[in-house]
């Protein structure tokens, strides 16, 4: 297989003064083409690098395009806090502030030491806010080898960067080389003819920067032979293209047979246009196996001994019961900053059902807790005042959501405190 000729599309309409990628691919090398992004980037006068700090913000068309787009690669992605996540390209590191401050572990890999350098300018003039953010690894790559160890990323995101690496295969069998089982590549990347466009001719013709022409059906092929079995290809809209109000029910009329939609038509034929041309795909490495990070698939059933207590004033209530994670999720007993950590929750109530204390006790697992399992525990809970009591038994993930939120069933036991 030709590495680099099978990644390009070039159109042979091409006028004979058009840069080829491949002719540059073959002048400058992976070297070369390290060293002109580095240029790229050391080169650049005052005002657009104070521009690159503020990005996405930096124009308000580039911000709605951007954010649009990265919203719709990071759903695919599946991201949760504490997870591994690469930064292919990162440039001046954006998308890896966004990362970090999402709790996720970013590693920000460039070329370029002077963008990892902005990267690091921004992370200084703008701090993470909160406990949970966590300042990423600023990471040279010399286009050739991933400096990370074998299945030690979760996730792999190359946002409007991949286009520009001479060497595709040698770098998608590194990605396939350093993802986790379960892991998710996800890119947002120009297709079809890009190089003939005048920006890409513009910025190879100045910069030396490669912008090339890439086969996402020829990246999954590469992928597929590496442990990767599934291609998910997001469907999306034009920035310009929007349904008027008054006519979204057209697009759920059911039309009567040979009459056309006329909306209908025209939704497809944006969505087609836009795929032609830009492809938002999310590369899968096995089945996606959600945790207590999600709130999704978070339920389990709760089996208490008996409903009602008698306890005389001093007395702490011994509670032995049972939990059987009735959910898709595994439960996580730990995790980095402890996000989407499992335990029981105990919320305190009134005879009148009014909540006197949010959380009043908490028993932890101590290990995961997989679909299907059954658990056994004891506890002890805190003293209570005479009177009549009414106590909530619910799981929670922490800074996640407690089980009743995602649909799961709560239980409820009645102490009485007697003098």
């Amino acid at each position: 297989m030709n590495r680099t000729s099978l990644a390009l599309s070039i159109p042979s309409q091409r006028h004979i003064s058009m840069i080829d990628p491949l002719h540059l691919i073959q002048s400058y090398g992976i070297d070369g083409l390290c060293e002109t992004a580095e240029n790229y980037y050391r080169c650049m006068p005052a005002s657009s690098r104070a521009s690159l700090l503020a990005k996405p913000f930096n124009s308000p068309h580039n911000a709605s395009t951007l954010m649009t787009r990265l919203g719709t690669v990071l759903s695919g992605l599946r991201i949760a806090p504490g997870m591994t996540v690469l930064d292919f390209g990162c440039g001046s590191c954006w998308i890896s502030r966004i990362l970090a401050q999402m709790g996720c572990k970013a590693i920000a890999l460039d070329p370029s030491q002077t963008a990892l350098d902005i990267g690091k300018e921004m992370f200084e003039r703008l701090p993470l806010i909160g406990p949970y953010a966590i300042t990423p690894d600023f990471v040279h790559f010399d286009g050739r080898q991933i400096p990370l160890l074998d299945q030690s990323v979760d996730r792999v995101i190359s946002f409007d960067a991949f286009h520009h690496v001479p060497n595709p295969e040698e770098i998608l069998i590194e990605i396939a080389r350093i993802m986790k089982p379960g892991g998710i590549f996800g890119i947002c990347e120009p297709i079809g003819a890009h190089s003939v466009s005048g920006s890409s001719q513009h910025e190879m013709a100045v910069y030396k920067v490669l912008e090339n022409d890439l086969d996402i059906d020829w990246i999954y092929q590469v992928l597929r032979d590496h442990g990767f079995d599934q291609a998910r290809l997001r469907m999306t809209h034009s920035d310009e293209f929007f349904v008027n109000l008054e006519d979204r029910g057209l697009l759920f009329k059911k039309e009567r047979r040979f009459h056309r939609n006329p909306l209908k038509d025209a939704v497809f034929i944006d969505a087609g246009n836009v795929i032609k041309n830009l492809g938002i795909v999310h590369f899968h490495k096995g089945s996606f196996r959600p945790d207590s990070r999600f709130e999704e698939g978070l339920s389990a059933n709760i089996q208490i001994p008996q409903e009602t207590y008698e306890l005389n004033t001093g007395q702490a209530l011994h509670l032995d019961f049972k939990v059987t994670n009735s959910g898709a999720s595994i439960w996580l007993h730990d995790s980095p900053n402890r996000i989407g950590r499992v335990q029981v929750g105990f919320n305190l109530f009134d005879i009148n059902q009014n909540l006197v204390r949010h959380c009043f006790h908490s028993c932890p697992f101590t290990k995961d807790v997989q679909p299907g399992e059954t658990r056994s525990l004891s506890t002890d809970l805190p003293l209570l005042d005479s009177g009549t009591h009414i106590v909530e038994i619910d799981l929670v993930s922490n800074e996640v959501a407690w089980f009743k939120q995602a649909g799961s069933k709560s239980s409820f036991i009645q102490i009485e405190v007697c003098d």
